[in-house]
């Protein structure tokens, strides 16, 4: 029984990440910031989330609040398991620095 649980939620928590991939697709960047802020509260171990809102923040107009949201997010990752942002998160992380055309595009990869 706790292996199904385990697995719906889960389940649960892709299809959340592919709904605010929907969101971000569609251009309600400003909406997504306060459903991905909770998410990342209550998920810290889901980088994808923090992905989202990175790029969410980046959309708005506030680079420098992505930027913030990912050196907390290391911070947290480190101190908290000792572990390094994923290869996916640190990416986000680097097209934010360079201004990076793909961030601007509809589509989220």
């Amino acid at each position: 029984m706790r292996c199904a649980a385990a697995l719906f939620e889960e389940r649960r928590l892709t299809l959340w990440e592919d709904l605010v991939n929907a969101r971000l697709a569609i251009g309600e960047e400003r909406e997504a910031v306060a459903e991905l802020r909770q998410l990342v509260a209550q998920y810290p171990l889901r980088e994808r989330f923090c992905e989202q809102l990175m790029l969410a923040l980046y959309r708005s107009g506030r680079q420098g609040d992505a930027l913030e949201l990912f050196h907390r997010t290391r911070q947290w990752l480190d101190r908290e398991l000792g572990l390094r942002p994923g290869v996916p998160l640190q990416r986000r992380h680097a097209e934010i620095l360079a201004h990076d055309p793909v961030l601007s595009q509809p589509a989220v990869r």
